[in-house]
């Protein structure tokens, strides 16, 4: 279910995709490389919570801060 999500946003040309929490962040970006491997595609969509979205809208730049240097697919914004 994960992969047909995460192929739907790329194929609409999605340049990142917001996920609740923590929990779904793990799903979403620490597993995509073997979600990529079951949909055998590649998707390399980087992922954030609504928090880190939050925390964008309100002026924050900082990576670690906002806690993107923990994820696996990098965020460039």
């Amino acid at each position: 279910m994960a992969g047909n999500i995460l192929l739907e946003a790329k194929d609409r040309d999605a340049d990142f995709l917001i996920v609740k929490d923590k929990k779904d962040l793990a799903v979403f970006d620490a597993m995509q490389s073997k979600i990529e491997k079951v949909v055998n595609r590649e998707i390399q969509l980087p992922i954030i919570t609504q928090a880190q979205f939050e925390q964008l809208l309100q002026g924050e730049k900082d990576p670690k801060k906002l806690g993107f240097d923990s994820h696996k697919i990098k965020i460039s914004f």
